[in-house]
């Protein structure tokens, strides 16, 4: 009974349990790769510089270059919303997560379509396949990822069948969840839409820790008949390959504590940063069927 009283006098003395400390502040460095090939040639996006995160809120600032269809090199995310930075001429303007993802994959225009969709034999799995690679002092474990579907795009005179297959591995950094974020999903570089995308988002969620390291390959191959090609044509069949590769890795980890308006600070947008409408940082997007 006596060794209680210290604290509750210490309790009363202070009004009453003590104040919790901060949440941390997590930094490290963030490279993603995206290799894609196709009959036109071959294209790369190569993405590197600082994340910061505390308490859900995250900002991933370039070291060289803006992120992709953009003139933004700065992007933050709070319970606001998302946040597009330009950290040279000072200009700011707010979007959604929404509006972030479509920077690297366009949105779906099936609004106003003449043609019809449809997913068939969707196969998704994310399995443990053991340890993984050394990240910083610790361990992680390993995740093989395989989705199998095919496409079938039906328009007045033609018919496309998408078959796309995509396979991988992610090794993930356990007991990490404190340092997640908006920045974590692998699938974003990937031009993987609509129920394959929720199939694996659905499985991946499933995975607790952050991937720390991820590769990942994906090949479709299109195959389209005409139907109202002219008798004489020897082949009303076309056939065209994509392939795309990805890799995620994260370096450096740092965790710190700092005082509670050190912190907001880090995730405020503010002056001398000009607010302006989201079309002057971001570009019109592509529309893909």
């Amino acid at each position: 009974m006596h060794s209680i009283l210290p604290l509750l006098a210490f309790l009363a003395a202070t009004g009453g349990a003590p104040e919790a400390p901060p949440p941390a502040v997590f930094e490290y460095r963030l490279s993603e790769t995206r290799r894609t090939t196709t009959p036109r040639g071959r294209q790369t996006l190569a993405l590197a510089g600082q994340v910061t995160v505390s308490d859900g809120r995250a900002k991933w600032t370039l070291e060289t270059g803006e992120f992709p269809r953009s003139s933004a090199n700065s992007v933050m995310t709070t319970p606001d919303g998302f946040f597009f930075l330009n950290t040279k001429t000072l200009a700011s303007a707010q979007g959604t997560e929404a509006d972030f993802d479509a920077l690297f994959r366009p949105r779906s225009s099936e609004a106003g379509s003449p043609g019809s969709y449809k997913v068939q034999g969707l196969e998704v799995s994310v399995e443990k396949a053991g340890a993984g690679g050394p990240f910083m002092d610790g361990k992680t474990s390993r995740f093989r990822i395989l989705a199998r579907w095919v496409l079938t795009v039906s328009i007045p005179g033609r018919v496309m069948n998408i078959r796309s297959e995509l396979k991988g591995t992610m090794d993930v950094a356990p007991g990490s969840e404190e340092m997640a974020c908006k920045f974590d999903d692998p699938l974003r570089l990937l031009p993987v839409r609509d129920e394959p995308l929720e199939r694996l988002r659905s499985e991946l969620a499933k995975v607790s820790g952050i991937p720390v390291t991820v590769d990942l390959e994906f090949v479709s191959e299109h195959v389209s008949e005409h139907f109202l090609a002219p008798r004489s044509a020897e082949d009303t069949t076309f056939k065209m390959q994509t392939s795309v590769s990805v890799e995620r890795r994260v370096r450096t980890l740092q965790k710190r504590v700092v005082k509670k308006e050190d912190r907001e600070n880090l995730f405020k947008v503010s002056d001398p940063f000009k607010s302006l409408g989201l079309e002057r940082l971001v570009f019109a997007e592509p529309q893909l069927p």
